[in-house]
């Protein structure tokens, strides 16, 4: 099965920039490849590893929301017909 993460962060400031550079680096080093900007997929052999992964990049997820305020909410898909 297929695990996306698909995500939208600022990069309005400095600091958001980083955020997302840690962010995306943190994807990378879990086995995450890049489709295109903002989206990442990983094979997974079970469910229960797909868990163990959703669990991974939700943790990842940079805290508040950059200068434009608001909060970050993940969007991590899995489609086993993939």
């Amino acid at each position: 099965m297929w695990l996306f993460a698909l995500f939208d962060l600022p990069v309005d400031d400095a600091r958001a920039r980083k955020e997302y550079t840690k962010f995306r680096k943190a994807l990378l080093s879990e086995g995450f490849t890049m489709m295109q900007f903002s989206v990442y997929v990983r094979f997974c052999a079970s469910e229960e590893e797909a868990d163990v992964y959703r669990q991974r990049v939700k943790a990842r997820l940079p805290r508040g929301g950059g200068s434009a305020g608001g909060d970050y909410r993940p969007a991590v898909r899995q489609d086993a017909g993939f």
